[in-house]
């Protein structure tokens, strides 16, 4: 099911816009996977402890 691409003139969105702001979206996951991670990990260091 594809959305509709409207044009941004309003948002003063450049044709590279969305695609930055998708990069933008995948790295914050990839970062809060990682400290995710890193909790887990803290986690399960002070079960063994």
């Amino acid at each position: 099911m594809d959305a509709p691409v409207a044009p941004l003139p309003a948002a003063g969105l450049s044709p590279g816009g969305p695609a930055r702001l998708a990069g933008r979206s995948a790295a914050g996951l990839i970062a809060k996977s990682d400290h995710v991670r890193a909790v887990v990990v803290d986690s399960a260091a002070g079960v063994a402890e």
